[in-house]
């Protein structure tokens, strides 16, 4: 089933991987936001933990394993959209 009938096969295969890297600039932001905001409440939750104490360092390391996991999905993303515009 093609996505947009009146199109052609190569139309089709560059408007889906434009509206993906697209819809990936929204999901970057949000990930990372999300990610920052979970590395922050860690390290409030480990101040209340007798045993545990809270760092900066432990919410950069969390980011920057955020920031390295988004480059590496969206390296593999666009290696993707590549082999499948050389296919059609």
């Amino acid at each position: 089933m093609r996505l947009y009938p009146n199109t052609t096969p190569a139309l089709e295969t560059s408007k889906v991987s434009c509206d993906l890297l697209e819809a990936m600039q929204d999901i970057v932001v949000y990930s990372l936001l999300a990610s920052v905001t979970m590395a922050f409440l860690d390290e409030l939750h480990q101040s209340f933990v007798p045993s545990r104490t809270p760092t900066l360092r432990d919410v950069a390391l969390d980011t920057t394993g955020a920031l390295f996991s988004i480059v590496l999905i969206r390296i593999w993303v666009a290696t993707r959209v590549r082999l499948s515009e050389r296919a059609s």
